[in-house]
């Protein structure tokens, strides 16, 4: 993955390097194309889709939530000159390559039976599961970008992100700490542990492994819409919304996915200097008449 993002970055800076429209004493003046590079830092939110499952049988998991992040290198070429055609000279295509955290969290309560062995009896006590699923992916996200104003411009992108990393961790938490039983005794309620009877437990690690059957490779689109806010010719400050759709599930059997959206800061310099070789013919200046004044 490092070595193909290396070979894409060199063959767009080849590309930045032989850009045509370079002006030369041969053909002076010509405008060449806008060419962009910047970084983007992502915030937002991840969103679970699906159901998400853990070794507990009857323990399913849904609507997950987590704070989620994007840090990438983005590339971005005009398609045409503004002299050759308006419509293509606001439309664009890059490539973003980023590394971003797909976390997500869901818990719910439920009421199971307790065995209290003192007095032969089982009574409802509640409970919390809770399962927190840990991602981290590197991508690269292709895109076209259209620009209709000079601080608007909208944008689509096709992922392909790879998770190098994955966790799945479930964990039960006991609410119930004190119960009056049916014969109106006060009790305390805790899990004795294992390596010390006499230790109370109120929360209990159930697993803590990478994901079952996870799907690492994950296509999707990512629609944008942000402003361009210029602090000179060369340098733009581009805030933006972005909404990821993913096209695969994370694992198949359960329909897990994680859609997410970013309010994104990307900061990005037109490599394209504004200065040119060539200066056009300066006009004659007009002769300076002087009159006689007596």
């Amino acid at each position: 993955m490092h070595y193909l993002v290396l070979i894409l970055c060199l063959l767009f800076c080849s590309d930045v390097l032989f850009a045509d429209g370079f002006a030369s004493p041969i053909g002076p003046g010509k405008k060449e194309k806008e060419n962009y590079l910047g970084i983007v830092l992502g915030f937002g939110q991840n969103i679970q889709n699906g159901t998400s499952l853990v070794n507990c049988e009857h323990c399913q998991f849904t609507d997950g939530l987590g704070f989620g992040y994007t840090f990438g290198l983005v590339y971005e070429r005009q398609i045409a000159l503004t002299e050759d055609n308006t419509f293509w000279a606001n439309m664009y295509y890059g490539a973003m390559f980023n590394l971003s955290n797909a976390n997500v969290s869901s818990s719910y309560r439920e009421l199971t039976n307790h065995n209290f062995e003192e007095y032969d009896i089982w009574f409802p006590v509640l409970y919390r599961q809770t399962n927190e699923i840990s991602l981290m992916s590197v991508g690269v996200m292709p895109y076209i970008s259209y620009t209709p104003m000079k601080y608007l411009f909208g944008r689509l992108g096709f992922n392909i992100n790879y998770f190098f990393r994955n966790n799945t961790r479930h964990t039960t938490e006991l609410l119930d700490r004190r119960t009056t039983l049916p014969n109106g005794e006060v009790v305390n309620i805790y899990v004795p542990a294992a390596n010390n009877p006499n230790r109370r437990l109120y929360s209990m690690l159930l697993q803590d492994s990478e994901i079952a059957d996870i799907n690492k490779l994950q296509l999707g689109i990512t629609p944008s819409l942000g402003s361009n806010i210029y602090f000179s010719n060369n340098f733009i400050f581009s805030p933006s919304f972005s909404y990821y759709i993913p096209f695969s599930k994370l694992v198949q059997d359960s329909g897990l996915s994680i859609s997410t959206w970013r309010l994104n800061l990307e900061f990005k310099y037109n490599m394209v200097s504004t200065e040119r070789i060539y200066k056009g013919k300066q006009k004659p200046k007009q002769p300076i008449r002087r009159t006689n004044t007596r």
